[in-house]
């Protein structure tokens, strides 16, 4: 799962050229805090909320942020986790997505990330999980699972030592 499996175009960047209200009615009308500043496919960087708010003045241009606009983005093939890691760490509510020649192509909400994450793991599926613990050297597994009437089989890959041969080793490596 890389950035590039996240993307969608439920959310447009704005442009340069365009004001700063049109960029905080997008924002709300797409429920983010954030947009990309693109023109074409070269990305400028992101725009917040907070950033339009300390201007005071909406009517002007997005690229009158340009000084205090910050540039992050992921590499469309980086693994999900870190896109995660991106938002986590930047507080982001968009994520922009850019090829190797660091040409905007497209970005991911954290909603869509969130999606994404569920319907491809084991969250959405029903199931449980069970905890056994007990004593290291007691039983193996294998032997706690026969003695509660549990049938079931092992793959040929699975090799189990059993526990008196590991107690007798350890034994003699620690001298007693």
């Amino acid at each position: 799962m890389i950035a590039r499996d996240l993307i969608k175009d439920d959310v447009p960047p704005i442009k340069p050229f365009e004001s700063m209200e049109k960029a905080l009615d997008w924002m709300d009308e797409f429920r983010v805090s954030h947009l990309p500043v693109v023109d074409g496919n070269k990305y400028y960087g992101l725009v917040s909320e907070n950033m339009i708010y300390d201007c005071n003045e909406a009517s002007l241009p997005v690229s009158d942020l340009n000084l205090k606009m910050s540039r992050p983005f992921v590499f469309e093939d980086v693994h999900i986790y870190k896109v995660m890691q991106i938002v986590a760490e930047l507080k982001l509510s968009v994520v922009p997505i850019l090829n190797k020649q660091e040409k905007y192509i497209g970005l991911s909400t954290i909603k869509q990330l969130m999606s994404f994450i569920t319907n491809t793991s084991s969250v959405a599926e029903t199931g449980s999980v069970i905890v056994l613990e007990m004593n290291q050297f007691d039983y193996s597994l294998k032997t706690r699972l026969k003695k509660s009437g549990v049938d079931f089989s092992l793959s040929d890959a699975y090799r189990e030592v059993e526990t008196t041969t590991y107690h007798k080793h350890c034994n003699k490596i620690c001298g007693v």
